[in-house]
Parts: structure tokens; C-alpha cells; sequence
């Protein structure tokens, strides 16, 4: 997550002191709203704080499906 940032940070040419960079390591859940607004405004910053748990949760989910689509080959001898 903090190389996202890092490389989103350097997009938009926005400047964050080190207590942003921390937040984002230590309490993304909290810094990465904080980071939205400044780096976008009130508006983007909203939409992007709203959209970000969608994206976690379909990856979350996409993940779960890869994992029981992988698992229900048992005859396959990947990974041995």
C-alpha cells in the first residue's frame, strides 16, 4: 500500500511531511482519507475515501474465489 502511495505522491507532484508518510505505514485507515482530501480535494477526496473499501473488499473476494478455484483441482501435482 505505501508504494501506491509513494508513486501517487510523485504523480500528482504532492508533498507530504514525514507524519503523513508514517500515518500511511502505521494508520492507513486513517492517513489515506487524510492524504485523499489534501491531494485532491474535498470532492475526489470523498469519492476516492468511499471507493477505497470497495476495492479492498472485491479484492478480499477475488482472492477467496482464486483460492477455491486453485484448491478444487486435487489430482493437479502444482506445488509439489
Amino acid at each position: 500500500m505505501y508504494w501506491w502511495y509513494h508513486l501517487d505522491k510523485v504523480e500528482r507532484q504532492f508533498r507530504a511531511g514525514m507524519l503523513q508518510n508514517v500515518g500511511v505505514v502505521v494508520l492507513s485507515v486513517v492517513a489515506l482519507p487524510i492524504y485523499f482530501v489534501r491531494s485532491r480535494g474535498w470532492a475526489k477526496g470523498g469519492a476516492a475515501t468511499l471507493v477505497a473499501p470497495l476495492v479492498l473488499l472485491l479484492a478480499l473476494v477475488l482472492s477467496y474465489v482464486g483460492e477455491q478455484v486453485g484448491g478444487a483441482d486435487h489430482g493437479s501435482s502444482w506445488g509439489r
